[in-house]
């Protein structure tokens, strides 16, 4: 199946049927569809049939409307397929969207939806207090899973990558001291365990300083930390240069282990 951001539809809307885009509601300002407009009709119900359920976050007035105005189209078109000359079947303003057409409503609907949310069945992470924070590593967590999924590995591996170094960017600030981090940063450059002593702001390190600082400090345990090591090396497969270089691409292999080192 593929995958559609509710602006997508919006903008499928927008140039099929461009008077959703000014109608208001007491208006008849809306043209009436009939059979002849069942195309543009049965691909704005098929994109918008393809829009993951957990990205339609609407409340319920608005859910209301956008599913009555989606089987509106559907009996619609329905209803043409099996005669397409069927009289009194055209499909304009409706009294319970105040006058609006059901284009319009979903139109109306679509366009108060997120292009970006968790899947609700990622792990709500409720021991990051910070609500934007653990909404924005949720969302790279859900999106890893989603790319490993539909077999798109790089994404996938950068993705999770992602939600790795935030972790223990959220680690080492909550439960480190910076005197504690900062002796972990020179007892790894002293025993050559890392090349070069850490920035001394703690948001400007990489992911490899993270992962071994928090290993040193067992922020992480040591099979974490191999996931991790490896998951930072995979994702530096996204530069075309150390992808010849080394002779290795990301694959579902590379993203498996970056979602297991999640």
């Amino acid at each position: 199946m593929i995958r559609v951001m509710p602006r997508q539809v919006v903008d499928l809307i927008d140039s099929l049927f461009p008077f959703a885009m000014t109608e208001q509601a007491g208006t008849s300002g809306a043209p009436t569809l009939d059979w002849r407009n069942r195309y543009q009709l049965v691909s704005l119900l098929e994109l918008a049939g393809n829009i993951p359920e957990h990205l339609v976050i609407l409340d319920a007035e608005l859910v209301a409307k956008f599913v009555i105005a989606m089987a509106v189209l559907r009996t619609a078109v329905t209803t043409w397929e099996n005669n397409i000359n069927a009289p009194n079947s055209g499909v304009a303003g409706m009294p319970q969207f105040d006058g609006l057409h059901p284009v319009t409503a979903i139109r109306l609907a679509l366009s108060n939806c997120p292009d970006e949310a968790p899947s609700p069945d990622t792990t709500g992470l409720e021991f990051i207090e910070d609500p934007d924070l653990r909404e924005s590593i949720r969302l790279d967590i859900s999106t890893a899973n989603i790319d490993l999924a539909n077999g798109e590995s790089k994404a996938a591996t950068v993705m999770a990558g992602a939600a790795v170094e935030a972790l223990l960017l959220w680690a080492l600030q909550e439960h480190q001291r910076p005197a504690a981090r900062n002796q972990a940063a020179r007892d790894l450059v002293d025993s050559k365990k890392t090349s070069k002593k850490p920035n001394s702001q703690l948001e400007r390190w990489d992911l490899a300083e993270y992962i071994e600082v928090a290993a040193h400090l067992n922020v992480i345990n040591p099979e974490t930390a191999t996931e991790a090591r490896l998951t930072q090396l995979f994702r530096n497969l996204i530069h075309p240069g150390r992808t010849i270089r080394l002779g290795q691409t990301c694959d579902r292999g590379t993203a498996l282990t970056a979602v297991a080192a999640v």
